[in-house]
């Protein structure tokens, strides 16, 4: 019974002990909880601000934001303002672009020629392109190297180039190399140079020129006749028979004081007269000379049309041109009235000999 007596005060001290214990745990808890629901309430209200497209970007979600882009494109107002606010939130914005648009620029060949959204993915990398080019912040050295990899992966893939069919892809590439500054590490001037030639039918080829940042008096210099030798953006585009879309850079950089007009749309005329000459040559008959006629003159009304849209009708090619076709429709006019008359006389001919078979019959 002593025994049994003795541990009872030294059990109650030590449920005493527990208590004070547990109450100053419980004590601990609720302010703990307490702090918790603050600090939820202070993020709360500090997201309270950010969008979905936000807090993707503050998060470097590539996939996230690629994934939103795509499943939200049509839905996004303001789509410029949304995303130049959210890239403005991330960390480092290139680095999110690059990964939001690695699985595109990086897919396989075979795997992105299979790919059904080829184009919906292009025009998404395209346009988060524009937004970090738009909102001006430097590319980190990590961006700018993994920039550097990816261009690289992309050229590999051999989907860019001007053999493709695809040319929005090439644009695409070109805008990444202007907004993180790689012409030196992919080829070169002249290569990308190449690339622009390539693309230079489309709407924003000016617009994938002036994002490299080319000195344009590098690569456009010299003055007059002497601008065909000189210039390697010009000349690259003539060869490839591209005058039209040198006039456009011309007007469209403001150059014409110093790249005159005329001598590129002579070098037009002068290839249109060629490729008539280069059908002629296969065949002196009447339809190979009716062909290369019609050849030409097609590519002198495409040339007429140019001169009005672009409003350059004060240049005398305009007259030039007028002239040339006004002669190969003569042409064309006076081999039908050969044809007609030679047609006519051997119908007669058939027509007297079978009248002279009825009077010996």
């Amino acid at each position: 019974m002593a025994d049994a007596s003795s541990s009872i005060p030294a059990a109650i001290a030590a449920l005493q002990t527990y208590s004070t214990a547990l109450s100053a745990f419980t004590a601990a808890w609720r302010a703990v909880e307490s702090h918790a629901v603050e600090l939820d309430s202070t993020l709360a209200s500090r997201l309270a601000g950010y969008s979905e497209l936000d807090l993707l970007c503050s998060a470097m979600d590539g996939e996230g934001l690629r994934a939103y882009l795509l499943e939200h494109r049509d839905e996004i107002k303001e789509p410029a303002r949304a995303l130049d606010a959210a890239l403005l939130v991330a960390p480092d914005p290139g680095r999110l672009v690059l990964s939001a648009a690695a699985g595109f620029c990086r897919a396989p060949p075979a795997e992105a020629k299979a790919d059904g959204d080829v184009k919906v993915s292009c025009r998404l990398l395209v346009g988060l392109l524009d937004r970090l080019r738009a909102i001006g912040v430097k590319p980190s050295p990590e961006a700018r190297e993994e920039a550097i990899a990816v261009a690289a992966d992309w050229k590999r893939g051999k989907r860019i180039g001007a053999e493709v069919v695809f040319k929005q892809e090439t644009f695409a590439f070109l805008l990444l190399v202007g907004v993180f500054g790689l012409v030196e590490n992919v080829g070169g001037a002249s290569e990308v140079l190449d690339l622009v030639v390539s693309i230079s039918s489309r709407e924003r080829a000016v617009d994938a020129f002036v994002g490299l940042g080319l000195e344009i008096e590098q690569h456009m210099p010299g003055g007059f006749l002497d601008a065909f030798q000189e210039s390697v953006l010009i000349q690259k585009m003539i060869k490839k028979g591209k005058q039209l879309e040198a006039v456009k850079f011309i007007q469209a950089l403001n150059l014409v004081h110093k790249y005159p007009i005329l001598p590129v749309l002579r070098s037009y005329m002068n290839d249109a007269a060629l490729s008539g000459k280069m059908i002629r040559i296969r065949g002196d008959d009447p339809a190979s000379q009716n062909a290369a006629d019609a050849k030409e003159r097609m590519l002198l009304g495409t040339l007429q049309k140019f001169i009005k849209e672009r409003k350059l009708e004060e240049l005398p090619i305009l007259e030039e041109a007028n002239k040339r076709r006004e002669q190969l429709e003569q042409q064309n006019a006076e081999r039908k009235r050969i044809a007609a008359a030679a047609a006519a006389a051997a119908q007669k001919i058939s027509e007297d000999i079978q009248k002279q078979q009825e009077l010996q019959s």
